[in-house]
């Protein structure tokens, strides 16, 4: 899938105690099979204040579901759930 300048998406880390979590981000420039994205929550570790922007593989990427209201879970479903900043596999465990 090719995403243009402009575009949401979520990127999904690889980074150690955060891999398979997703977070939220704006395609800034294609490379072909890169991507430079800005993060909407994450920022740059040499200064806070500043929207972290990294350039990753275009299989890191995933277009920003729809907002939808979340309702008839049953036990063992398999969710995203939205936990610090970014979006992260889950199995409903009970009721």
């Amino acid at each position: 899938m090719a995403f243009c300048r402009g575009d949401k998406v979520e990127v999904c880390s690889k980074q150690e105690g955060f891999v398979g979590s997703y977070y939220a981000a704006t395609v800034i420039k294609n490379y072909g099979n890169e991507y430079a994205v800005q993060y909407k929550n994450l920022v740059a570790e040499d200064d806070q204040s500043r929207p972290l922007i990294v350039t990753v593989a275009g299989n890191e990427l995933r277009p920003r579901p729809p907002k939808v209201l979340a309702t008839g879970f049953h036990a063992l479903d398999v969710v995203d759930v939205f936990d610090n900043d970014g979006w992260w596999v889950g199995k409903i465990s009970f009721l």
